[in-house]
Order: structure tokens, then sequence, then C-alpha cells
């Protein structure tokens, strides 16, 4: 309960570095798992903010992401044993502490969430004959048929969107027929989703819409095993293609990623192949820094991502294999990062695939 939580985080604040309220409901204090840093006391980059009912710790450096009972468990263990047993004392909030407002909203009913509104205005692409052409355009693309039941097809994007978020397209976006990906949580809510443009001249090919501020801009939550391992690309379409697989549209993977709840240990980052592209390897080594696992593609490789493998010929088998033999994590994740940017091409590699 988050008024409980506030409770704990006051009564913890003493034994927080640098603590102070960024707003009445934000607090901000050096991250006591990573201490922010050696060289600069004055960074303090962990923050406790509510979400659903409780409050969360997150830390934008070594990307910790923890429930507040969790973070006070592994910080103050004797404080943790006295927030369970309040815990399971108190099931709501004292009448004597609620506000006006929150004493007329017991009054009230329970709102019914709207699951996928917006949806309903649009056409499965499972549905679409197989001239349309954005049904040709994913058979094109040879995303497997398991997935067209999810995806969607908008003839006015623009009209359909500022119909469900007045004014979030302005009047020079150009309207026109997009392919649409759904982000649903994992309470199979509606979060928002990604257009695609069928224009091949489009200048802005993708464009994500979220419902609220507070989503993610993740795609499979709802069908994702959290306790199983998870592979992590940069675009849904790649994820498609994948076993238990999540995509971050936008952002940085592992960052938006620390923030869904799923185990550390669990996740494989699969960025595309982009060995020239700085920005994509400074990327990758800073998500093995923070402890994840990743993929460090063969330098024989040609294509740039798993759709254009699939295109280019290769199965979803051969994929998963080079995918399995090329994962690294922590020091022989640098090294190989290392070995990569140095390595000359060699017809003898194993990585390359027999015709």
């Amino acid at each position: 309960m988050e008024w409980i939580d506030r409770k704990y985080i006051f009564l913890l604040s003493s034994k927080l570095p640098r603590f102070k309220a960024k707003s009445k409901s934000i607090f901000n204090f050096r991250c006591v798992f990573c201490e922010d840093s050696a060289k600069k006391v004055t960074k303090a980059r962990g923050y406790l903010y509510p979400k659903k009912g409780s409050y969360r710790y997150h830390c934008h450096n070594c990307l910790t992401s923890l429930y507040f009972k969790n973070f006070l468990k592994k910080f103050d263990n004797g404080l943790y044993y006295q927030y369970l047993k309040e815990s399971l004392q108190t099931t709501e909030k004292p009448e004597s502490m609620k506000t006006d407002v929150e004493k007329f909203a017991d009054k009230m009913k329970k709102p019914k969430f709207v699951k996928a509104t917006v949806l309903n205005e649009m056409i499965k692409i499972s549905s679409l004959p197989i001239s349309h052409p954005a049904k040709k355009y994913i058979d094109g693309r040879k995303i497997p048929p398991r997935h067209h039941f999810r995806l969607y097809y908008a003839e006015n994007f623009k009209e359909l969107v500022n119909k469900f978020v007045p004014g979030k397209l302005s009047d020079d976006f150009v309207d026109g027929p997009r392919i649409v990906i759904p982000f649903i949580d994992e309470n199979k809510i509606l979060i928002g989703f990604q257009g695609r443009s069928l224009d091949p001249d489009s200048k802005m090919r993708y464009i994500s819409i979220m419902l609220s501020e507070d989503s993610h801009k993740v795609w499979g939550l709802d069908s994702v095993d959290k306790e199983s391992v998870v592979f992590l690309t940069e675009g849904p379409f790649d994820a498609m293609f994948l076993p238990n697989s999540i995509a971050a549209a936008g952002g940085n993977l592992t960052s938006t990623i620390s923030l869904t709840g799923i185990p550390k240990r669990n996740i494989v980052v699969v960025y595309d192949n982009e060995p020239r592209n700085k920005h994509i390897m400074k990327q990758v080594k800073t998500a093995v820094e923070h402890g994840f696992k990743v993929v460090i593609w063969p330098d024989l490789l040609e294509y740039k991502d798993i759709n254009q493998m699939i295109l280019g010929g290769y199965s979803i088998e051969e994929i998963m294999t080079i995918i399995n033999s090329n994962t690294f994590s922590g020091m022989e994740a640098l090294l190989v990062l290392g070995q990569r940017k140095r390595c000359e091409l060699d017809e003898g590699k194993r990585y390359v695939r027999s015709a």
C-alpha cells in the first residue's frame, strides 16, 4: 500500500545518502547498490516513485529496479520485518489519514477499464484478403502467421489517433494507411501502439503512440514468460521470429526493460548487427557493464537484423544456433567486443552459413 511505503521511506530517509524529495511523491538519493559515482559525490540517480498503489525503486546508473518492499529487505532487514508486520495488520489506509478526496473516492464505484477500444476501430491483418497491400507487406516480410491476428491495419492513422488522443498528431503530420502493432501489458490492457507506414517514401516510417505517460514502449508483455529466457530485440518484427521474446520499441533497451519486472538474469539483449554504428556498439557495451547478457553477432554475418536474415534464407533454427553460440556476458563479452573490432575477415570462420 502506497501510504505505508511512504511512511517507511521517511523512516529510512536518514540512512539514504543525499536524500531529498523531488516532489510530493518522488524521492531521490544516491543509489545504495552502485553508490552512483566514486568521483562525484553529488551524483544521485536513485529514485523512489509511486506506481500502481505502491512504490518502486529505480537507479538510472546501475538500472536496479525493485518494489520498495524488496528494496527495504535488501537495505534494512530489521525495518523490513516491521514493515511486513504492519502491512499484514493493515488492509487499507486509516480513515483518519485519508484526505477528503480519498473519502469521496471510497464511495464511488471502481472503474471498469476498456482494454482495447482503439483496436476495435481497426482491422486485423489476419482478416484481410491476401491481395490487400497491408497483408502483402506482412507476407512479404515473412512475419509468422501466428502473429497476424496481433497486427492491425488503419486506413487513416492520423485521424484514428487524434480521435482517441486529441491533438496528438499535428496538422503537418501526413495521414495515410499504416500497419498497427499494439503494445499490451501483462494485464492484457492496451498501453499504446506503433504505426508502420506503407508508403516507402515516408519520412516517418514508424511512430509510437502511448496511451499513458507511465507506460513503457515494450511489445510482447502480454505473452512473455518472465521466469524463462527472454530475448529482447530492438523492434517488434524481429521479436516475432524468436521464442519468448519482447521488443523495446524506442529508447534505451536496457533502461526501458529494467522497469518491466523481468529478472535481469533471464534477459538476452539482441541488438541489430551494426558493428560500424558507434551508438549501437556503445549501447552493447553499456548493457554488458550493467550485467545483461548480449548477442555479439559474428563478423561475417552480412544481415542487419533478424528479419533480414529470414528474408536472406536463414531458418529460425539456424538463427537460434547463431544467437546461442554468440551470447556473452561480463568480461567475456567485453573481450569478444574488443576482438571483433580488430578481427579481419577470414573465410574459414565457423559463422559462415553453409549453402
